[in-house]
């Protein structure tokens, strides 16, 4: 009988700790629960009030196509290349003064005249060429790689008519304010095994003077069979879908 009874006390001590581990344990995820809803109602403020001041500053299309990271026909350059100052005195951190709300190393800027600009916009799921008329927003496309590397192959002939010496991809890019190292160095080789450049032994990049001369006269004119080869290379690469190299390849064969 007194065993029975040391089994039910122990039963219910048993029980009365799992009730009461029980009711930590809501208690405790009660806690969580309001910390982090307090945390998102307060991110949630100081995105409306980032919102607030960029429309204030900048007016309701563009301000609000800041705020998203978006662009809108009629942005000045000076919009998208500007401070990121709302967001620093919203956050109390002035490190956001040091960039754009677009990242400013997700361009690739193109002078094409006094008056005329064209930037290239690289984001993973939304990448843009961008044309500036007068440093006004005039046309936005969609990205296009072939372009995009035709034009950087164009900015280094350029850059290497213009330099006259050996310059190794570091001060290219440099140069350039292209910020991808990697990706210059890729294209400087790309170049020179397809014989548009020259390089040392220490991989320092030139152009000779008649050579200059032959690659202006021949730059761009690729004919269709070549451009085809360049989107099937892109297609195997994964760089564009079946269904982008079948439309880029219609409209060729359509010239």
């Amino acid at each position: 009988m007194f065993s029975i009874v040391i089994k039910l006390i122990a039963i219910a001590m048993g029980l009365l700790m799992f009730i009461g581990l029980k009711q930590m344990i809501v208690d405790y995820f009660k806690g969580s629960s309001a910390v982090l809803k307090e945390a998102l109602e307060e991110e949630q403020d100081k995105n409306i009030k980032i919102k607030e001041k960029l429309i204030k500053k900048y007016g309701s299309p563009f301000g609000e196509a800041m705020h998203k990271g978006e662009f809108v026909l009629g942005m000045t350059s000076k919009m998208i290349d500007a401070p990121a100052v709302e967001m620093a005195e919203v956050e109390n951190d002035q490190e956001y003064n040091e960039d754009s709300y677009y990242l400013r190393h997700r361009f690739t800027k193109l002078k094409l005249s006094n008056n005329q600009e064209k930037w290239y916009y690289h984001d993973e799921d939304n990448s843009k060429i961008l044309y500036f008329e007068k440093s006004r927003l005039s046309q936005i496309k969609d990205f296009d790689p072939i372009e995009y590397n035709n034009d950087l192959q164009d900015m280094i002939l350029d850059l290497l008519r213009t330099n006259g010496s050996k310059i190794p991809a570091s001060d290219i890019d440099a140069y350039l304010k292209h910020q991808n190292l990697e990706e210059i160095k890729e294209v400087c080789e790309s170049m020179y095994h397809e014989g548009t450049i020259n390089r040392t032994g220490n991989y320092r990049y030139f152009i000779f003077d008649n050579q200059a001369s032959k690659v202006l006269k021949s730059k761009h004119k690729y004919s269709v069979a070549d451009e085809i080869e360049k989107f099937k290379k892109l297609l195997d690469s994964n760089a564009i879908t079946e269904e982008e190299y079948n439309i880029k390849k219609r409209k060729l064969l359509k010239k």
